[in-house]
């Protein structure tokens, strides 16, 4: 099911991971960083997965910032609701009606 994306850019990312995985990270930094990416024809589905979310008040990194952020597993296919976590970020600056 990978195989929609052009082997490219997977193959740049497995060498800009390679390089990075030759210095030395504290775990599970380590871990993360040397683990091979699925093959393209991997069926996605089947990937155990961590989707992430992030609020935030605008979209220049510059200016703007990270106002909560949130993620759950999916493993197998299945959401693990019980894996789902949620946090608040203090931010100094005011929210806008254009993030909301």
């Amino acid at each position: 099911m990978l195989a929609w994306f052009k082997s490219t850019p997977l193959k740049q990312l497995e060498a800009q991971r390679d390089r990075i995985a030759t210095q030395v990270y504290p775990e599970p930094l380590q871990s993360l960083v040397s683990t091979p990416l699925a093959d393209t024809l991997t069926d996605a589905r089947l990937l155990d997965v961590i989707v992430l979310d992030f609020e935030t008040n605008g979209l220049n990194p510059q200016v703007h910032n990270v106002l909560s952020m949130g993620w759950v597993e999916i493993t197998n296919g299945i959401i693990n609701l019980g894996s789902a976590r949620h946090y608040l970020i203090r931010s100094e600056t005011a929210i806008t009606g254009d993030s909301a």
